[in-house]
């Protein structure tokens, strides 16, 4: 964490502060989590063991990460996915120093895992199980690349945690509201394409599953086309404009809401 103490990912919580450092400048200080996210299923797990004595023994350390999950190489210059990985490359410290990777072990298993996005540069790092750590990137790790799915008031939901950081200040609202206190009054967050994140019917029905994407998406194209695949044709829409907009602001509270639940403490 940024105060220096240690944290079990999955107990760190919506607005947490973590060490970040971005790897080109060196530059390392405190940021914010801006979501934590959660995915269950078959995965590649990868062991990094690292060698973290130098010359003085032979001590080593390791790591579990998915193998899609990126470490900082210096030796490269670099983000590597853990599966890629060999005996020789080096990974970071949080003091800056170099820690030489000695051994990969890689299998398959069921298993939960737990990834932060970071608000800036994008980084935190993770320990290893004795008492060093190394930088690792806040990558999408094949989970929040793509939609989380949940159902509410009898629809699925496609919600991206990434699209929507209720910490958020943007000069984009005039009325100097977080992302938080906009949603809170109904209103749609900011996303990171600096417009209001939009609700979009993914089969242009009134009962069908609704996605959250960013307003460059459902406006510009070629997602445009993409997602509006009835426009140009004489096929109705089957969306009643009206009652939706009152279930949009409905459903942005509540969403407001599930963040609060989750432990974000802002405002």
């Amino acid at each position: 964490m940024a105060d220096g103490s240690r944290e079990a990912i999955e107990e760190v919580e919506l607005g947490d502060r973590v060490l970040a450092t971005d790897p080109e400048t060196g530059e390392t200080g405190p940021e914010r989590v801006t979501a934590t996210i959660t995915g269950e299923g078959e995965k590649q797990l990868v062991e990094v063991t690292v060698d973290v004595d130098g010359d003085r023994g032979g001590a080593t350390d390791s790591v579990t990460a998915t193998g899609e999950h990126p470490f900082w190489v210096p030796n490269r210059d670099e983000w590597v996915d853990a599966e890629d990985l060999t005996a020789g490359d080096r990974v970071r410290t949080a003091e800056g120093e170099q820690r030489l990777v000695t051994g990969i072990r890689t299998w398959t298993a069921l298993q939960r895992v737990h990834n932060l996005t970071i608000n800036d540069t994008h980084t935190y790092y993770v320990a290893l199980n004795g008492h060093d750590e190394t930088l690792v990137h806040n990558s999408e790790c094949g989970q929040s690349r793509f939609w989380s799915t949940t159902e509410y008031q009898g629809q699925r939901i496609y919600q991206r945690d990434d699209l929507v950081d209720p910490a958020l200040y943007s000069a984009k609202d005039t009325y100097g509201r977080s992302n938080l206190k906009r949603m809170k009054q109904g209103v749609a967050p900011i996303g990171p394409d600096g417009k209001s994140v939009n609700l979009h019917h993914m089969l242009q029905t009134q009962d069908g599953p609704i996605a959250e994407v960013t307003s460059t998406m459902h406006l510009n194209k070629p997602g445009y086309g993409i997602l509006h695949w009835k426009a140009g044709s004489d096929i109705p829409s089957g969306i009643d404009r009206v009652a939706f907009e009152g279930w949009k602001k409905q459903y942005w509270r509540d969403r407001a809401a599930g963040f609060i639940a989750r432990g974000f403490r802002g405002k």
